[in-house]
């Protein structure tokens, strides 16, 4: 699906359609490297702002859920089953650094480098202080479940869950103390601006905001009743939030007065992120990714459909020389090979014909290419396919 805007994101204006997998959130450290994931291992990466995305196949078996990049190069994903991964190179590959219970996993939150914090199932929160490689269990209340956790600093954190409670630590959760429930609400998201500024949103249209630090907690009126996903402040003033049937809602004023803003989309939307107040990124079902900046350029970027090894084949993988790339049923009409290296660089177009009987396999020669991770990305009938290559 492509879209874009003339009014900075106060109107999204749909021209195609695409599919892919629901990609459940999606993380920015500038205004042109970002990644999403989403069910079945996807993790799309984009070093241009989101006009080309990489799939990267990782863990196709699990579902992921969240993500979160302190750089260009470190990041962490979480999952289902107690998944989760760390990627030192910019996501092209993952160390698995899983927990022990096999925990569905919602949120996770790195301030630096070291030190990070993962929630979720049983109303689990697990902290590290080296980067992932060992990880504490600091709280496990077992009949709640934690959607989401935020950090302010060091010391000072919340989580929120699905059964309407939000707990703060002041001590890096060593300890965490329960300062808000309410059985009837349900929390997806909880964000905040400063130590005292944030924001607790899910439910039908349900967003709570604190001004003392979670101390008290007032209603705002989100001007709808769609079940909201995410929310994401990128100062006390400005802020944005999705959620199911397309919506998304934007406020100038801290949350005082939320507009909303016509996505042109009934897909459910989980992830939302601004790097600042011009450039941001929203994503959900059916591979959607929409972008906007203050030029009046908004996208739902080109989907990359999610496809298993079953139906396109390379081997041999890793290679020396030359690779392979076999169809398990012949393709008819355009096919179009281009060949990218790790960091989303074109190195060159490799194949482009166009057949109106079934075309199976194509061998591509390298030799005179520098050992690395590479990505093939082959492209039929307006869709597009991502396949990792290693060359040594």
């Amino acid at each position: 699906m492509i879209s874009k805007t003339t009014d900075a994101g106060v109107n999204w204006e749909p021209i195609s359609n695409g599919f892919i997998n629901e990609l459940r959130s999606i993380d920015f450290v500038n205004e042109f490297k970002g990644w999403a994931v989403g069910e079945n291992g996807a993790i799309a990466k984009t070093n241009d702002g989101g006009s080309e995305w990489v799939l990267i196949s990782e863990s196709p078996s699990f579902d992921l859920t969240d993500l979160c990049f302190v750089n260009e190069n470190k990041g962490w994903i979480v999952g289902s089953n107690g998944l989760v991964k760390m990627s030192n190179d910019g996501g092209l590959t993952w160390t698995d650094q899983s927990v022990e219970e096999e925990y569905l996993l919602k949120g996770v939150y790195f301030i630096n480098p070291l030190q990070g914090w993962i929630c979720g199932e049983a109303g689990s929160v697990y902290k590290t202080a080296d980067g992932g490689l060992s990880w504490d269990l600091q709280l496990e209340l077992g009949s709640d479940f934690f959607n989401s956790i935020f950090f302010v600093s060091d010391q000072i954190g919340f989580v929120a869950s699905r059964n309407g409670s939000i707990w703060k630590t002041e001590n890096g959760g060593s300890d965490w103390n329960l300062i808000y429930e309410n059985n009837n609400e349900s929390f997806q998201s909880i964000c905040f601006s400063a130590i005292l500024n944030g924001w607790s949103a899910g439910g039908t249209g349900l967003i709570l905001n604190t001004k003392d630090g979670g101390l008290t907690w007032e209603t705002q009126n989100s001007n709808t009743l769609k079940p909201i996903n995410k929310i994401s402040f990128i100062d006390n003033s400005l802020g944005w939030a999705c959620g199911n049937s397309g919506v998304l809602i934007n406020t100038q004023d801290g949350g005082e007065n939320w507009t909303v803003q016509n996505s042109f989309t009934s897909k459910n939307l989980y992830g939302v992120d601004f790097t600042n107040e011009s450039f941001g990124w929203l994503c959900g079902d059916e591979g959607s990714i929409l972008h906007t900046d203050n030029g009046g350029a908004v996208s739902i970027r080109n989907p990359i459909e999610y496809i298993s090894e079953s139906i396109i084949h390379v081997y041999p993988n890793p290679s020396i020389d030359r690779v392979n790339l076999e169809f398990s049923e012949g393709v008819i009409g355009d096919i179009i090979i281009d060949l990218y290296q790790g960091d989303g660089r074109l190195v060159e177009r490799v194949f482009e014909e166009t057949y109106k009987t079934p075309f199976k396999k194509y061998t591509f020669y390298h030799s005179g290419l520098p050992p690395g991770i590479y990505f093939l990305k082959v492209s039929h009938n307006k869709k597009t396919h991502f396949k990792k290559l290693i060359i040594n």
